[in-house]
């Protein structure tokens, strides 16, 4: 499957936008992807790097290799590594870093939340307008994501422990919604996408081009969206450690100054 990329270097930024968003994950995506297609010219902004399909961690090494962890005592790790953990106090987060964000670690489950969630804590206007518009907004995003359940000819070894595991416990075991093609399929975006091979059963690295994370979707009609991404560890061996990093300052002092001289 030949991969053609959308992110861009911060070299071709251009010195004005209408909308600036940060981060590429479910909700800034679809915010983006609505005012280009409004529009309006709009540039998103990734700390992560956009990763080729067959390019995502395999093994336990280069899962740990891509790896970051942020805490109260400061981040281990490469700043664009995939995995990222956020340690706090009373909660820890596990977030994905790239283009696409969190949907491309999330293994692509996609169920509804229960009713009981919004109870309490979230805005009144949204509590009010659970069984309107918000019920829309989720069935139009399961819609648009392509949500089925696994088929059932596809059983993982997961799957079988955790129906011993439920039967044990007296409770049945459902296949849950995902947002994995298992047919050879154009999809809501207008991408071509190809069945899943069972490959890596609903881990991150389901190459070639079965997953449809949040940059899947985007790709048809949205090349007035710019990406500014983070050259990858590699890019920076090729180019030697202190290149890119010595780039972006000449290019943001560059900018400096012909704002000043403005």
């Amino acid at each position: 499957m030949k991969w053609d990329p959308i992110s861009s270097g911060l070299e071709d930024l251009d010195d004005h936008y209408d909308v600036v968003v940060v981060g590429s994950g479910y909700g800034t995506s679809v915010a983006a992807s609505r005012l280009a297609r409004a529009g309006r010219r709009v540039c998103v902004l990734e700390r992560g790097r956009e990763i080729a399909p067959g390019d995502y961690p395999d093994t336990a090494k280069e899962a740990r290799e891509a790896t970051q962890v942020h805490s109260t005592l400061g981040r281990v790790g490469d700043p664009s590594s995939l995995f990222t953990f956020h340690m706090g106090k009373d909660i820890s987060v596990l977030s994905g870093c790239g283009l696409g964000g969190t949907s491309l670690i999330n293994a692509n489950v996609a169920i509804e939340a229960d009713r009981r969630v919004f109870d309490d804590v979230w805005p009144k206007a949204l509590r009010d307008d659970v069984d309107g518009g918000l019920a829309a907004g989720i069935d139009r995003a399961q819609r648009m994501l392509g949500a089925n359940p696994l088929p059932p000819g596809r059983t993982p070894a997961k799957l079988v422990a955790l129906t011993e595991a439920g039967a044990a416990l007296g409770h049945d075991v459902e296949r849950t919604e995902v947002t994995v093609t298992f047919a050879d399929q154009v999809n809501a975006a207008g991408v071509e996408q190809h069945a899943c091979t069972g490959c890596d059963q609903v881990r991150p690295a389901l190459h070639p081009g079965r997953r449809r994370a949040a940059g899947m979707q985007r790709r048809s009609g949205e090349r007035r969206v710019r990406h500014w991404r983070r050259r990858s560890r590699a890019a920076r061996r090729r180019r030697g450690s202190g290149a890119p990093r010595r780039r972006v300052a000449r290019a943001a002092r560059a900018r400096s100054r012909s704002r000043s001289a403005r």
